[in-house]
């Protein structure tokens, strides 16, 4: 059996990652296309993603969002360590639908690959979008 020494290869595997977190190949870098972030890491692209000073203060959109808000304030601690500017709250899509007394059947239909993080969130822009206000 050949041993492989990990620090000389790319590294796509979920478990070498619950221990050391981001694909790894030392003699490139690290490998952005990777599907796995560190709390760190993800934390970090969200401030890229959400830059106040390039985008303005971003407004957040979610179906069914209570929890996932509380999930986005913990990469940064708690609520109160949110960076400034960003939203202590989401805006549930849900709640404007009962609140507008929409008709579910006038909303787009849910993709297919619901759960999947991008397809939810283009799912709730046009959801939103279909709404009549």
């Amino acid at each position: 059996m050949t041993h492989v020494n990990p620090q000389h290869f790319y590294v796509n595997e979920i478990n070498y990652h619950r221990g050391h977190g981001q694909c790894i190949d030392q003699q490139r870098g690290i490998i952005h296309n990777c599907p796995w972030r560190t709390r760190e890491q993800i934390k970090a692209e969200i401030l890229a993603f959400m830059d106040i000073k390039k985008y303005g203060k971003p407004e957040l959109w979610a179906d069914y969002g209570a929890y996932d808000h509380v999930a986005f304030c913990q990469l940064f601690g708690t609520m109160m360590d949110l960076p400034e500017g960003f939203p202590m709250y989401t805006n549930d899509l849900q709640q404007s639908i009962e609140e507008q007394y929409v008709i579910r059947s006038d909303l787009p239909d849910q993709p297919a690959n619901q759960h999947n993080a991008l397809a939810d969130a283009l799912w709730v822009r046009d959801a939103w979008s279909s709404i009549d206000l």
